[in-house]
């Protein structure tokens, strides 16, 4: 992420913003309400140009491992000469860039069509594959064994915290690199929280997990990395090793 600005009706919400998500690993947004940490979020998948009046200055590149790739066109005010690779299409980007919300965003169909259909949509799979990917999703999100009886059930029937796991399982089953996440557990007990977090924690071996949270302990429980947001800025970048306790966070934020 370099120099990411982002301004809703002139206003600059995001102020020059540089920063790294490292691979593998759980990256994790704390500030107060208002601080930008959501706006931020939603620059990697370039969910906020669905806003009417967003504006988004800067770069973002996804390092796959293999390549980085450019998440924004390039910004016409810097004509520097050199050719600049072109963006990630909408569809392309946002099948690699998987999102959760503070609500579970379930579609109002069956627990298999709520992972199928995006499949359907954005791949070219066979039907016995998508039918592999979507067990191979509910596996991973430990979601299976609760619905295997019930897959054409529909999905509202389901509890909050199956939801939100089954929102995962279909963001999972797009086989992205990234995971963003705005907090994901805030609509859930405590218990389903614990859950969600413990999975993310397993996960994180595979995806790279980019999380805002409002929750100061959460942020230290699976959190690699904690970053501090403030007016529109990352204020303060922790790794693990040098994490603060809650107390002292508190007192930053």
């Amino acid at each position: 992420m370099d120099k990411v600005s982002v301004y809703f009706f002139g206003h600059q919400v995001l102020q020059e913003i540089t920063a790294a998500f490292q691979r593998h690993n759980i990256s994790v947004l704390i500030g107060r309400s208002g601080s930008g940490k959501t706006t931020l979020l939603r620059t990697i998948n370039r969910l906020n140009e669905e806003f009417a009046g967003c504006v988004t200055r800067g770069q973002i590149f996804l390092n796959t491992g293999q390549e980085h790739l450019a998440v924004y066109p390039q910004d016409d005010r810097k004509n520097t000469g050199i050719p600049q690779p072109a963006p990630l299409k909408l569809t392309s980007l946002r099948q690699r860039v998987g999102m959760l919300f503070q609500t579970p965003n379930i579609f109002p169909v069956s627990v298999y069509k709520n992972i199928a259909l995006p499949l359907t949509l954005v791949s070219q799979a066979a039907k016995t594959e998508i039918q592999e990917r979507v067990y191979q999703a509910l596996q991973l999100v430990g979601l299976w064994a609760e619905v295997r009886d019930g897959l054409h059930k529909p999905a509202q029937r389901l509890s909050g915290g199956q939801q939100q796991r089954l929102c995962l399982a279909r963001a999972l089953a797009l086989r992205p690199d990234i995971l963003l996440l705005d907090e994901p557990t805030a609509s859930l007990d405590v218990h389903a929280s614990r859950y969600i977090e413990d999975l993310l924690t397993t996960l994180a071996e595979q995806y790279t997990i980019v999380m805002v949270s409002h929750s100061l302990t959460q942020a230290r429980r699976v959190g690699h990395t904690i970053m501090i947001c403030s007016q529109g800025r990352i204020t303060h970048h922790l790794d693990r090793d040098e994490q603060l306790s809650t107390a002292e966070l508190e007192v930053l934020v």
